[in-house]
């Protein structure tokens, strides 16, 4: 089924960014990938352009590609870069990480944030990457340690909050319904976090690199502006009322979800997204979620 439609639909694919990568950590990321001002980069299962542009903001004079086989992630990475006023750093291209579209030794670097767990043919892809990458380029991967958050608390919600018990029975049921017409698992055929390190080593990379890079995230957190937890709030709201309407067009939803269950949800959604919004400076709720991710270097010899 569709990524960008029934898994992570666009919205939900910027807004959840916001709490894999913070500004803080990006020195880091370029130096541990060695991004330098005026390199050319490739950016491999782009999405959105969410990487892409973060990355575009940690050096000068960088020439920038994202490519990913979704059109509609790299159509959505298009309009955002544009509204951003960054489109003439960037180029977003349609097309598979298998196969890529590039000449021989045209990149100074690849890199990719959440792909290897996810391609089908995780061989056939790096293959493609050090194919366009110049002798001694670097190849870098950023994949989550584990799907699921180490640390993950619904919250502390106050007794006004008379649609949170609701809302968290219907998010199990929809959950539920969720994997039992498109599991996971769909999506998630490359090869394991933890298998990374090894592959890039016998794939013939020298000098293989391994950093933590750790993320939590949490709308309780001072730290965050308000304006960035009012695209947060909103745009949760929104990816999730989109996907629910994808799958209640699909005949077996109803086994598992009902039309009442869908109003249902939806009007719990929106109660917590204005509550959320109207107490958007609060300090005490701290719904949180974190854990972490490897990130892991290779250098092209040729």
């Amino acid at each position: 089924m569709i990524w960008s439609k029934y898994f992570q639909n666009p919205i939900y694919m910027e807004v959840t960014r916001k709490t894999l990568l913070s500004e803080d950590l990006r020195p880091l990321i370029m130096q541990y990938c060695e991004i330098t001002q005026g390199m050319k980069l490739l950016d491999v299962g782009c999405g959105t352009g969410s990487f892409t542009r973060y990355l575009a903001d940690g050096a000068e004079g960088l020439e920038i590609t994202g490519i990913d086989a979704d059109t509609v992630f790299i159509q959505q990475a298009r309009v955002i870069a544009e509204n951003k006023g960054v489109a003439g750093k960037l180029e977003f291209v349609a097309g598979d990480a298998c196969e890529l579209i590039f000449p021989d030794n045209c990149f100074d670097a690849v890199v990719s944030h959440t792909f290897f767990t996810s391609v089908e043919n995780p061989g056939k892809a790096l293959s493609e990457m050090m194919r366009v990458v110049r002798p001694g380029g670097m190849i870098a991967s950023i994949t989550a340690m584990s799907f699921v958050n180490q640390t993950w608390h619904k919250g502390y919600y106050s007794a006004e909050c008379t649609w949170y018990e609701k809302l968290i029975d219907l998010e199990a049921k929809v959950w539920k319904m969720y994997q039992a017409i498109n599991s996971i698992a769909n999506y998630t055929k490359g090869i394991p976090t933890s298998e990374i390190p090894h592959f890039f080593a016998e794939s013939g990379f020298k000098n293989v690199c391994l950093y933590p890079i750790g993320k939590a995230f949490s709308l309780s957190n001072a730290a965050m502006p308000a304006n960035e937890k009012q695209e947060y709030i909103t745009g949760m709201y929104e990816a999730e009322r989109q996907k629910l309407l994808s799958y209640m067009e699909l005949e077996e939803t109803g086994q598992y979800f009902s039309q009442d269950d869908c109003d249902q949800y939806l009007k719990l959604l929106l109660a917590k997204r204005d509550y959320l919004l109207r107490n958007i400076g609060e300090n005490h709720i701290w719904e949180w979620q974190g854990g972490a991710n490897a990130l892991v270097v290779g250098k092209i010899v040729k």
